[in-house]
């Protein structure tokens, strides 16, 4: 259910900061949150708009998506940032490791420049954490989170979702958008 009505809000978002009418209908959950593409990847098989956990099902939303594979996280109460910081070295792989290592996975299959992780836990706003290059190439500055996975360190940026929303305009993405499928490898 947090998927759709997140989607939902990503729709509105996107359209009326367009400049055209209120549509909800411009994202959607993926087909079995990614797992169709997951499932086609086993056999070496693309499958296009199908990583991640958000679909643009309207191509006007397949600018943001060139941009951001999206995984979107709720419930989950007791998976926080801070068990990258406080878990004992020989601990598993912490939840939301987990989530950054398949961000980071579907990213490359999907071929987008990044990805971003909303969560929310239980009676609790929604965090959107994402690489912080991402904001470095938007020239926005951003006090970078650097945690310690199992394998390196990443620098991150943490932020509420409706300020993410706000810093993130969707002329803005276009614009990097466009850039970033002129530049990048195909």
């Amino acid at each position: 259910e947090g998927e759709r009505r997140l989607c939902k809000m990503l729709s509105r978002w996107w359209s009326t900061g367009l400049g055209i009418p209120e549509n909800d209908a411009i994202f959607w959950r993926t087909s079995n949150s990614g797992g169709r593409a997951t499932t086609r990847a086993k056999k070496g098989l693309r499958t296009f708009g199908s990583y991640g956990d958000v679909a643009a099902v309207d191509p006007i939303g397949q600018p943001l998506l060139d941009l951001l594979t999206i995984e979107i996280k709720t419930g989950y109460s007791h998976s926080t940032l801070h068990d990258l910081f406080d878990a004992p070295s020989n601990a598993a792989v912490q939840t939301y490791e987990d989530w950054i290592w398949k961000a980071e996975q579907d990213t490359i299959k999907s071929k987008s420049m990044s990805w971003m992780i909303v969560h929310r836990r239980n009676r609790r706003i929604h965090l959107v954490t994402s690489p912080a290059f991402l904001f470095q190439t938007m020239n926005f500055s951003r006090y970078p989170v650097i945690v310690p996975l199992k394998e390196r360190r990443m620098e991150l940026c943490v932020m509420p979702l409706w300020e993410w929303l706000q810093t993130f305009k969707p002329p803005l993405l276009v614009n990097a958008a466009t850039t970033w499928r002129k530049s990048r490898p195909r």
